[in-house]
């Protein structure tokens, strides 16, 4: 009796699977299987082609019906065009009957895969062993992140900041809820996707910089991106109608006591305070993960602006840096 030897996730239409980076073809194997998973986006069919292999050599060429379904998952097209001569044989194609979920997420069904004989018995026979579980990711949509961060964690990871989500807004208010947001001094942005990433996830780096506001921000475009969402533009709210745009500096020597002080909001905030991710221009929706610190972290531009004017007031101090108290010898900005 044949069994399966070799089961690949393939393109049903064009650009419909995406590659994981590192994995060279998404495959079960009967021998050395490397337990890859597939990444499909969500809402579309996933075909399998299927090699074969038994103990024993064919006698002559035998014309075959393949079939696989998948137990609490779905069905497949049979394939009915196939002539199993050696092992391993040619390959077959299947195409599932229904579509993969319309979310962020991910399935692991199992194959029990068929064979018969048109001109013996012409009954179904199942093969043994099924193949599984195949781990099958739903994402968006293709990638907005270079090529080498699609990685298998990252997908992982990623999803399972939006699971059960299915339009792009859905998918960027969960995941902004549910990336780390804890807020460090020292700005990471400029370290790379990894770093962010995994700031995002709430992997902080063990010390040093651990990222601003900004930062958490920038994490979350990069959620998005493996998602296949974007890219988004990364901006900084507060920055939009300063009160006293002339007083825009960042650091001034008080010439009473020597000290160099800094523009900050009255709870010690730099300037830039709250880094967000968005769509388009000021009136498109805007992602802020905030830690709390603001009652609006999802809205226009500037809803989350007047949150922040609201929450924390624009009420500018000079102070010294790493310090949360008042410069007295200033004046506000």
């Amino acid at each position: 009796m044949p069994q399966p030897d070799e089961v690949s996730f393939v393109d049903n239409n064009v650009g419909e699977e995406h590659d994981i980076y590192g994995v060279t073809d998404p495959v079960w194997k009967r021998v050395g299987n490397p337990d890859d998973p597939a990444s499909y986006t969500k809402d579309k069919h996933v075909k399998v082609e299927a090699k074969f292999w038994a103990s024993q050599n064919l006698t002559y060429s035998t014309e075959v019906y393949v079939d696989v379904f998948g137990a609490d998952w779905g069905t497949f097209t049979e394939d009915m065009s196939v002539t199993f001569s050696t092992w391993s044989s040619e390959t077959t194609d299947h195409t599932t009957d229904g579509s993969l979920p319309d979310s962020i997420g991910s399935t692991t069904p199992t194959f029990t895969w068929q064979y018969k004989v048109p001109s013996g018995t012409n009954e179904w026979i199942t093969m043994t062993p099924d193949t599984g579980g195949h781990k099958i990711y739903q994402v968006f949509g293709a990638p907005t992140c270079g090529s080498s961060n699609y990685t298998k964690d990252n997908i992982d990871d990623a999803v399972s900041k939006a699971t059960g989500e299915n339009t792009e807004s859905g998918i960027a208010s969960k995941a902004n809820d549910n990336v780390g947001d804890t807020v460090y001094e020292g700005c990471i942005c400029g370290d790379g996707f990894q770093k962010n990433f995994d700031a995002a996830m709430g992997d902080y780096p063990p010390s040093g910089d651990k990222g601003m506001c900004c930062c958490r921000a920038e994490g979350l475009d990069c959620v998005l991106n493996v998602l296949g969402i974007g890219p988004y533009s990364h901006d900084y709210v507060n920055e939009h109608d300063e009160p006293n745009p002339s007083k825009l500096v960042y650091y001034h020597d008080c010439p009473t006591c020597g000290k160099r002080v800094w523009r900050k909001y009255w709870d010690g905030f730099w300037n830039s305070w709250e880094g967000v991710v968005k769509a388009g221009g000021n009136g498109s929706t805007c992602y802020a993960p905030a830690n709390g610190a603001i009652s609006i972290d999802e809205g226009t531009y500037s809803q989350i602006d007047s949150a922040i004017a609201t929450d924390c007031g624009y009420y500018w101090v000079y102070s010294p840096y790493g310090q949360y108290d008042i410069c007295p010898h200033l004046p506000d900005p």
